[in-house]
């Protein structure tokens, strides 16, 4: 009786086997799923890309010894408070805090400043106040860029990039805010490039234009311990 009883048990365990191998096989010899495809990501419009090293750099537009009888900033602001005054119009930084119209800049505000002199912290800034604020780049691509090609073909120098779909909300709204709108490949600065900053006034003549200060050793050392921007 023990005799018989292993060997039905071997037999089992035979057939247990033999039905683990025909199940193996079955999975193996089954045709296999092609893996998804992975979605190409898409390259914006205003990219580097559009670029090579051969393309023509734009001239500059630095200012020259006939230009040496402008204003300085501090004489500028003078003339600009005391014009306001004349005329009786409001000064916002000179309103009472509590006042909805404090304080209250035209849009859109372009920081001009350079890299290294507190862009991104002015994009927080902005952001904090409830503004659609960008740096460096919309979701068009580089606004500098941007701003380069519509110089060229005569628009509006935010035309194309000067909106942007919240990630929030998914709505598309007008951007109020921009910094970092400079690039190195291919350069542009639209404060130092001829007819930049023209454009600018011709096309959004009630525009903030926001120009950041900072002491130049300084920059300049913050600069040099970021990558090799200044080797361009």
């Amino acid at each position: 009786a023990a005799r018989k009883s292993t060997t039905l048990r071997f037999a089992e365990r035979n057939e247990l086997d033999a039905a683990k191998n025909t199940s193996s096989d079955t999975a193996t010899d089954a045709p296999t799923m092609a893996p998804m495809p992975k979605r190409q990501k898409e390259i914006p419009r205003f990219n580097r890309g559009n670029y090579t090293e051969t393309s023509e750099p734009l001239l500059w537009s630095l200012p020259t010894r006939g230009h040496s009888n402008l204003p300085s900033a501090d004489e500028f602001m003078k003339s600009y408070i005391a014009e306001k005054r004349r005329l009786g119009k409001d000064i916002p930084w000179e309103m009472p805090l509590g006042d909805e119209q404090a304080v209250k800049l035209p849009l859109p505000i372009i920081g001009l400043n350079f890299p290294k002199s507190a862009t991104l912290t002015l994009k927080e800034f902005f952001s904090c106040g409830g503004l659609t604020a960008i740096h460096t780049s919309a979701q068009q691509g580089r606004i500098a860029i941007c701003m380069r090609e519509n110089l060229l073909a005569g628009n509006a120098p935010l035309h194309g990039c000067n909106y942007h779909k919240s990630k929030k909300t998914r709505k598309i709204e007008s951007i109020d805010f921009i910094s970092d709108i400079g690039t190195q490949f291919p350069c542009f600065y639209s404060s130092l490039h001829e007819g930049g900053l023209e454009a600018i006034a011709e096309h959004y003549p009630h525009a903030t234009i926001m120009l950041v200060t900072r002491n130049a050793k300084s920059w300049h050392r913050s600069m040099s311990g970021w990558g090799s921007i200044l080797a361009h």
